[in-house]
């Protein structure tokens, strides 16, 4: 991850990082990692305890990939099932409350005019709950993401 932070170029000026801005990103990238991951994974879990026929399917899936052996690198590419649960965990229960975009045109939001350049905030928790793109979107529903049954994404 350092050595894409050091390659890489500002498109615009193709400027690269200095020190300062690589010690911010990698800092970013540590701290921001470790407690989004672990967000995630405690909403995940408290969903499959609230749901204990889907813990016992995803465990049933686990022991029989590694009934034989030990797991090996890659493995969990088998495991479809726990991917639409961390899918799903990740749209219900984003953890990043919000973020900033700036404009690249403009454009309108709701009637307000956007010039290009503005900063615009986006809400995850309330975009991946907008009942206009997503059927039943507060429902803990893993399997809106099983790829062998429907589309990803809303719907």
């Amino acid at each position: 991850m350092l050595a894409a932070l050091i390659a890489a170029r500002d498109p615009d000026t193709g400027g690269r990082l200095g020190v300062d801005d690589l010690v911010d990103q990698v800092g970013t990238l540590f701290l921001a990692g470790h407690e989004t991951s672990a967000s995630t994974l405690a909403w995940a879990l408290y969903l499959l305890a609230c749901e204990p026929a889907r813990q016992a399917a995803l465990r049933a899936d686990v022991q029989a990939l590694w009934r034989d052996r030990p797991p090996a690198y890659g493995d969990t590419r088998a495991l479809g099932r726990v991917h639409d649960v961390f899918r799903e965990t990740l749209r219900l229960y984003p953890p990043i409350a919000f973020y900033l975009r700036e404009a690249a045109a403009p454009t309108a939001l709701r009637g307000k005019p956007v010039a290009r350049g503005d900063m615009v905030a986006v809400s995850p928790w309330l975009v991946h709950r907008h009942r206009g793109l997503w059927e039943r979107p507060d429902d803990f529903d893993p399997d809106r993401f099983d790829q062998a049954a429907a589309p990803a994404g809303p719907g």
